[in-house]
């Protein structure tokens, strides 16, 4: 297959950003994990080994060695830092957030971002992280990313608007570096949110056609 874009996935867990990347037409150049069971799954999912190190100890130069890229390539960066701390559904919510040490991963993010300079850079975290304690840290990485020369969109994404059959809300921030962003380039950026399926899938639409399972 030709890929004409590629990508770099940070924070890659099992690999399923990647898969819908690649099914995108991008190339996975490189990702990294800290998990060595998450990336053994990764490496059978999409046949690319992760980097198996933690990221707030890694640097941007070593990362895009690992992919054979240099900063200001054309690619693009894509990352999903830990939700457990903006999470309704954590006991982290709240006071404790800025405590975690796990809120550190969303500055980490945009500063591995702007050391790299990729072409584009898409972001995803839980909603909550658009208000409360947590939007002190969602507006710093925008800051940051528009301090890099990024131009950001940001929204509240339902799965169910892209054919999944569940109702899953996710904050994303898609950022384009000004040299890239084309007059074009730019109606679709600020219409990323609000492109999706006029009708949702449900669950018997979205697997109607695998093959039906014996009980055991």
């Amino acid at each position: 297959m030709n890929w004409r874009y590629l990508v770099i996935d940070l924070f890659s867990g099992a690999g399923f950003a990647s898969l819908g990347f690649r099914r995108a037409g991008f190339r996975v150049a490189a990702a990294l994990e800290i998990d060595a069971d998450r990336g053994d799954v990764y490496e059978r999912n999409l046949r690319v080994r992760p980097m198996c190190q933690d990221a707030m100890s890694s640097e941007p130069r070593e990362i895009l060695s690992s992919a054979g890229l240099r900063p200001g390539s054309r690619f693009c960066l894509v990352g999903y830092p830990p939700c457990q701390p903006f999470s309704k559904l954590s006991d982290t919510t709240g006071g404790n957030t800025r405590d975690d040490p796990r809120s550190k991963f969303v500055q980490k993010f945009a500063e591995l971002a702007a050391g790299m300079r990729p072409a584009a850079v898409v972001f995803e975290n839980v909603p909550s992280i658009a208000s409360g304690s947590g939007g002190a840290f969602l507006k710093k990485y925008l800051l940051s990313l528009d301090a890099a020369g990024y131009r950001t969109v940001h929204g509240v994404v339902d799965a169910s608007s892209a054919g999944v059959p569940q109702s899953r809300k996710r904050v994303v921030a898609v950022s384009v570096r000004q040299k890239h962003l084309t007059k074009r380039g730019a109606g679709l950026l600020e219409r990323f949110h609000r492109i999706g399926a006029a009708k949702p899938v449900t669950v018997r639409e979205a697997v109607a056609d695998l093959r039906r399972l014996r009980g055991g």
